[in-house]
């Protein structure tokens, strides 16, 4: 879906692209592919649609479980529903700003046994705990950019890094099965570690809800 042009997603397409990913990478086997934001879902669904394709990879053993990665609550409901998806990769609905997709995916998925990848859990660094002023000046900040100062503040009051209750929060979602982080650093990568092994303060996370950020 990105570039210029109409996508083309066709089986023929994905599995050719399978096959170039391979090798370029120098591996036999992707763990997991996602069709990305497709404009919209029902092309992908039809016969020699791009899942189609997917699942031509996945029976020449070119991958173990396949699925889509878009925001569109719609979509992934019209995927899980055709019963030809192992997983999902959703964005910015599951975090301490918005939890949208408990309405809905979070449940789906769970009475699939469909694997959830948890995108944007830290609102693409918004939830670190970086004071947003250094990042982008105050008469720039959206709803969310003010929401999440709030609760930096908050968190900063109980001496508790917002990343750790960040992260925290949606691992403790059984429904979730991962939440991709990009680390740019070692330093990066070390703090998200911290952030998700070091216990939270009980009640913490229950106490943080009733706030109402």
């Amino acid at each position: 879906g990105y570039g210029e042009g109409e996508p083309d997603y066709s089986a023929e397409r994905v599995l050719a692209d399978v096959d170039e990913q391979l090798e370029i990478l120098g591996i036999e086997c992707f763990d997991v592919l996602f069709l990305h934001d497709p404009p919209s879902i029902e092309p992908t669904l039809e016969a020699g649609g791009a899942l189609e394709g997917l699942e031509r990879a996945r029976e020449r053993s070119l991958v173990n479980w396949i699925g889509f990665g878009m925001n569109p609550h719609d979509f992934h409901l019209a995927a899980m529903g055709s019963g030809r998806v192992d997983a999902l990769l959703t964005f910015s609905d599951f975090n301490l700003l918005r939890q949208t997709a408990t309405d809905d995916i979070l449940p789906a998925a769970a009475d699939l046994d469909i694997g959830v990848i948890n995108g944007w859990s830290i609102m693409r660094g918004t939830l670190t705990g970086v004071p947003l002023a250094t990042l982008i000046s105050s008469d720039r900040w959206s709803p969310d950019h003010r929401r999440a100062e709030a609760m930096r503040l908050w968190c900063a009051e109980r001496d508790i890094p917002l990343l750790q209750l960040a992260l925290q929060f949606c691992l403790g979602d059984g429904r979730v099965h991962g939440n991709p982080i990009g680390s740019l650093n070692v330093d990066q990568l070390e703090m998200n570690v911290r952030a998700a092994a070091q216990p939270l303060p009980h009640g913490v996370i229950e106490d943080f809800l009733r706030a109402e950020l």
